[in-house]
């Protein structure tokens, strides 16, 4: 039996102790109690309760919080037990939601010739050339992306291949930058960010 009252009078001092940490919180970020709020006390009881508390009988005194504490007042433990549970459900780190990046388009070309673009811009450190190319008329030919800045210096190679294929070339590096298409077989190009 006096284990029994050992072990409560210890979870009492610990939602005590809890609450006080509540306390110290509250005047940082104005959650839930505040040392102001009204507690309840009952004659010939050293526990404290909340006004909804299921233990609390109709001869009761209200005083806040705070002076309930300093006189040595211990937590009801069911109603501040509810109480520390719904602060921690409201103070808990919410999960951040990320959005998944999506591609966009910025530029794009269609054609069956060698062709010089015009100078695009890139505002992303990661970005992809997605392209397809067929056979024409005359047959599988050479298809060659070659990716320049526009300065003139070569970036890299994005396709070369013969005949049909399609594929997506990511490139990194924001700035401007233009293409040139080497082919005689019809192609779609679209330069593409992740925002």
């Amino acid at each position: 039996m006096k284990i029994k009252i050992m072990v409560y009078g210890l979870v009492l001092i610990f939602l005590n102790s809890l609450v006080l940490a509540q306390l110290k919180e509250n005047k940082k970020n104005q959650r839930l109690l505040s040392e102001r709020d009204t507690i309840y006390i009952m004659p010939n009881e050293t526990i404290y309760h909340l006004e909804n508390c299921k233990n609390l009988g109709t001869k009761r005194t209200g005083m806040p919080l705070e002076d309930a504490v300093r006189k040595g007042y211990i937590p009801c433990p069911s109603c501040i037990l509810k109480n520390i549970i719904r602060i921690w459900i409201s103070t808990a780190k919410k999960p951040e939601i990320k959005l998944s990046k999506k591609w966009h388009e910025i530029a794009s070309w269609e054609g069956t010739a060698t062709k010089s673009t015009e100078t695009f811009n890139v505002s992303t450190t990661e970005w992809r050339i997605s392209w397809e190319t067929r056979p024409g008329q005359l047959g599988d030919m050479n298809f060659q992306i070659y990716v320049y800045k526009a300065n003139g210096d070569l970036v890299t190679v994005a396709a070369n291949i013969i005949g049909y294929n399609k594929d997506n070339s990511i490139i990194r590096g924001i700035g401007s930058y233009y293409l040139m298409i080497n082919t005689a077989q019809p192609y779609s190009i679209s330069i593409q960010e992740k925002r």
